[in-house]
C-alpha cells in the first residue's frame, strides 16, 4: 500500500516559538504497547460512524478491551471496514472468519500477502492510530506508534485505505472458496490420516490459531502437526508473540483466488 505518510522523524524540533513538529502535525507518540492499546480502545469507544482498519493490531495487550470497544460501537451502528491479508484468514480460521463477516456492520476484505504495508486505524474523520514498522522486516510491526489528529494526514490515510479496499476480495467469497479447497484436501488424504491428525486438520481449518489456545491443557501431539505439514495440510507461522504456531495450509493460491473472483464473484455482484 502506498502514499501513507511516514512519521518516523516527527520529533525534530522547529525553531521560532518552540513548537515541535509533533505539535504542528498534531501527532502524539505512543511509545509502549500498554499506551497504544489503551489509546486505541478509548479512541474506538468514541467512534460515531466509521472505523477503517488495515490489517490486525499486532500482539497488543488489552485485546479484550479493544474487542469490547469494537463490539460496542458496531452494535451501536458504527460501520467497521477491515482489510486483511489472505494469511490472516488462515490464522483466524474459516469458522471464526465466517461468523465475523456475518456480523451486521462488519465489512471484511482480503488482499494478497505483503499488500498491506502500513497497519493503522482511521476513526471517523478525527483520528488515525498508526503502528510503527519493526526495523526492515517486511510485515513486522513494533508495539508502539502514533496518534494523529491532523486533518490532512487523516485524509491521506483514508485515501490509502480506499485504494486498498478497491482491490480487496470480499471475505465472504474468499471464505467459501477456501472452505471448498480445504474439504477437498482433507477428503483426498483422509485415509492417510490418524483420528488425531484428522481432528487437528479440521480444528486448524475452522479455528486457526485459536485451535492451539483451546488445547493448552492437552497439547496436540507434535507428531500430528509434523505429519500434517508433510502432507501439505499445515504450515508454520509466527503468532503475535513471535512464537511458532501451525495453521491450515490452503492449496488455493492468492492468484487463483483472484482469478475466481474476477470470473465469478464480480459477475454475482452485477
Amino acid at each position: 500500500m502506498d502514499a501513507c505518510p511516514k512519521l518516523s522523524s516527527v520529533s525534530t524540533p522547529l525553531g521560532g516559538a518552540g513548537a515541535s513538529t509533533n505539535d504542528i502535525l498534531q501527532v502524539r507518540a505512543l511509545d509502549s504497547a500498554e499506551t497504544l492499546a489503551d489509546v486505541l480502545a478509548r479512541e474506538i469507544a468514541k467512534a460515531e460512524y466509521e472505523i477503517l482498519t488495515a490489517s490486525s493490531a499486532p500482539g497488543l495487550p488489552q485485546r479484550g478491551l479493544i474487542s469490547a470497544s469494537l463490539r460496542n460501537r458496531i452494535s451501536s451502528g458504527v460501520q467497521y471496514h477491515h482489510v486483511v491479508e489472505l494469511h490472516e484468514i488462515a490464522e483466524m480460521g474459516l469458522r471464526i472468519a465466517a461468523r465475523y463477516t456475518a456480523t451486521a456492520g462488519v465489512h471484511l476484505g482480503v488482499v494478497a500477502r505483503h499488500r498491506i504495508r502500513d497497519r493503522f486505524y482511521v476513526i471517523d474523520d478525527r483520528a488515525v492510530i498508526m503502528f510503527s514498522p519493526a526495523g526492515d522486516i517486511q510485515g513486522a510491526y513494533a508495539l508502539h506508534g502514533q496518534l494523529i489528529r491532523n486533518q490532512h494526514i487523516i485524509r491521506l490515510f483514508r485515501a490509502s485505505f480506499t485504494r486498498l479496499s478497491k482491490v480487496a476480495i470480499p471475505a465472504r467469497f474468499a471464505i467459501r472458496l477456501l472452505k471448498a479447497d480445504a474439504m477437498q484436501q482433507i477428503e483426498r488424504l483422509r485415509r492417510d490420516l490418524t483420528s488425531q491428525e484428522l481432528e487437528l486438520a479440521l480444528c486448524l481449518e475452522q479455528n486457526g490459531l485459536r485451535c492451539h489456545r483451546t488445547r493448552e491443557r492437552f497439547p496436540w501431539d507434535p507428531r500430528a502437526t509434523k505429519r500434517l505439514a508433510e502432507l501439505g495440510l499445515a504450515e508454520e507461522v509466527l503468532d503475535e508473540a513471535g512464537a511458532a504456531q501451525v495453521v491450515f495450509s490452503f492449496s488455493l493460491s492468492e492468484d487463483a483466488l483472484r482469478r475466481h473472483w474476477e470470473l465469478e464473484g464480480r459477475a454475482d455482484d452485477d
